[in-house]
């Protein structure tokens, strides 16, 4: 048996985090953050995500897929829109079949769930180059860098599911409440799988800072990607601008530790009770946040 012993816990300095994550929609509903959690209507929502990668399965699988995720209790769709199934060829865009992500987030509304869009350019998610194109490769400019070759190319992308998801966002009465801008900026990559075997060359993490996060989310929004607000990955030293929602994911199952690790599975660090509200504890566990937790 187990007890809690609440009789030395501090009142806690709860406050809204501003306009930068907060949003209206049509009806007058609100969704924002404080400090501590997610409020719907100016109450604690309990938001529960779970991945759903839609580009990944077929189109007449996805209602059954949605309501099990929302038989689980999940209220909050994420998924990636993989660049290089949508470009598969330079300048030619498919949103159709099994990339029709209009048609997913509408299904998504339609089974009550808020979605948030990871848009990229670089997702990683286990795909090929980490969602990028093939076609990028070899260009005279180098990806997830502050140019404007790269940049070009990323807004041409950002117009075309600004595009798809026109009207879906919250404050247009639709589901999408975030939109993530890149994903583990500086900490993680991919291989460029055409060398593999080759010459074996792999994306660049990036090395632009805040400043490409920032860039990125201001031509998102440019070209009408405008949701209540935008996220960003916080793990393993990830730039994590302080206009974004930094956003931390546990594996209950961590198959990658084997080549490294002898013995039973450890449990994650994410599911064990922690303070990860607490200033004075900046590290706890794998939990090494960049700023004030």
């Amino acid at each position: 048996m187990y007890y809690l012993n609440l009789s030395e816990s501090k009142k806690k300095d709860i406050y809204p985090l501003g306009e930068n994550f907060s949003g209206k929609s049509p009806a007058g509903e609100s969704v924002d953050f404080t400090n501590y959690y997610l409020r719907k209507n100016g109450r604690p929502m309990f938001g529960i995500s779970g991945e759903f990668h839609f580009s990944r399965c077929r189109e007449e699988c996805w209602e059954d897929e949605l309501e099990k995720m929302r038989l689980c209790g999940i209220n909050i769709i994420a998924t990636y829109t993989f660049w290089n199934h949508h470009e598969e060829k330079e300048g030619e865009f498919c949103f159709e079949g099994r990339r029709n992500l209009r048609r997913f987030i509408t299904l998504c509304q339609e089974k009550g769930f808020y979605v948030i869009v990871r848009i990229g350019p670089f997702v990683h998610g286990e795909v090929r180059n980490g969602g990028l194109p093939d076609w990028l490769y070899g260009k005279p400019f180098e990806v997830r860098e502050n140019n404007e070759g790269f940049l070009s190319c990323t807004r041409r992308l950002y117009r075309k599911l600004a595009e798809q998801l026109s009207g879906l966002f919250y404050q247009e009465g639709g589901p999408v409440i975030g939109v993530q801008i890149d994903n583990e900026y500086q900490h993680s990559a991919a291989p460029w799988e055409m060398t593999a075997g080759v010459t074996n060359e792999w994306i660049s993490p990036g090395h632009s800072g805040e400043d490409y996060m920032y860039r990125l989310r201001d031509i998102a929004r440019e070209e009408g990607i405008v949701a209540p607000f935008y996220t960003c990955t916080a793990w393993g030293g990830a730039v994590t601008p302080e206009e974004m929602m930094p956003l931390w994911g546990g594996y209950s199952y961590r198959p990658w530790i084997y080549p490294v690790y002898q013995g039973e599975h450890p449990a994650t660090d994410e599911y064990i009770y922690a303070d990860y509200h607490n200033n004075d504890l900046r590290e706890c566990g794998e939990f090494k946040p960049h700023y004030s937790p």
